[in-house]
């Protein structure tokens, strides 16, 4: 797999992730889809204060309070995609290019 990041000025909610066969022989793309996920239905929901906290973790200046706060908030979130991506309408969206 090869990650290039795309535009930053694009919200998260509205963000698709592109990703693409190549064909080995001459390195053409072969098939592309598309996948976007709506954030807005992961549950618990983002506030103010959690994308705040997301950047103080990322710098690591997080207290150990606010860290385990922190981890337990995101693996709750993790834990309600792998249980409901499959059944929420709308949650993921995929699109053949």
């Amino acid at each position: 797999m090869i990650y290039s990041p795309g535009p930053l000025n694009i919200p998260h909610p509205q963000k698709e992730w592109i990703f693409e066969r190549l064909d080995p022989s001459n390195g053409e793309v072969v098939k592309k889809v598309g996948v976007k996920y709506n954030l807005t239905m992961i549950r618990p929901p983002s506030t103010p204060d959690r994308t705040a906290m997301d950047a103080k973790m990322a710098l690591g200046k997080a207290t150990p309070e606010e860290a385990s706060d922190y981890i337990e908030y995101w693996n709750e979130r993790v834990e309600f995609i792998f249980k409901n991506a499959d059944t929420l309408p709308g949650f993921f969206t995929v699109t053949k290019y």
